[in-house]
């Protein structure tokens, strides 16, 4: 929690870059890449849970005619997400506190 206060609601970890050229069109090609995101629920007023989300980005880039490759299409594939269960783990641990 500690970690995620210092970096910040939107720090991620992008891994396992992976590009494929497109072999009819030198311009173009496929990158693919996985990200770790851990975060906090920071609107909660005593407590801040850590979590993770992570996914898989695909982006089509093209090489434009000043030699920067520019992204014409991107595409974001959720693969977990444990935000809900920690917040239902919370909602569950407090209701349990008001009742007893």
């Amino acid at each position: 929690q500690r970690v995620a206060r210092v970096i910040g609601r939107a720090q991620h970890v992008i891994t396992n870059v992976q590009v494929t050229s497109d072999e009819s069109d030198a311009r173009l090609c496929t990158v693919r890449a996985y990200l770790h995101n851990p975060n906090c629920v920071w609107w909660l007023p005593f407590i801040q849970p850590l979590f993770f989300v992570g996914a898989a980005y695909e982006h089509r880039v093209r090489k434009c005619e000043d030699g920067c490759w520019r992204s014409v299409h991107m595409r974001v594939e959720p693969v977990y997400n444990q935000a809900p269960g920690v917040v239902t783990g919370l909602l569950v641990l407090s209701a349990g506190l008001a009742y007893a």
